[in-house]
């Protein structure tokens, strides 16, 4: 039988790694074409907006 910590630690890793893995289509699939089709005047402020929130989240989800 498995440890209750590392089957908490599984499904953290599992949930981390979807988190990641579905951000980063997200922004390959979605956001990056759509963004780069508005333009310079558009781009600017809305990656001054996100960039804040994303980092960081991404950081997490890659170094848990």
């Amino acid at each position: 039988m498995d440890d209750p910590l590392m089957v908490a630690l599984r499904i953290v890793h599992i949930v981390l790694g979807m988190f990641w893995a579905g951000s980063a289509v997200f922004l390959a699939v979605i956001l990056g074409p759509h963004h780069r089709s508005l333009g310079p005047e558009v781009q600017r402020p809305v990656m001054g907006a996100i960039a804040p929130v994303v980092g960081p989240a991404l950081g997490i989800a890659v170094g848990h």
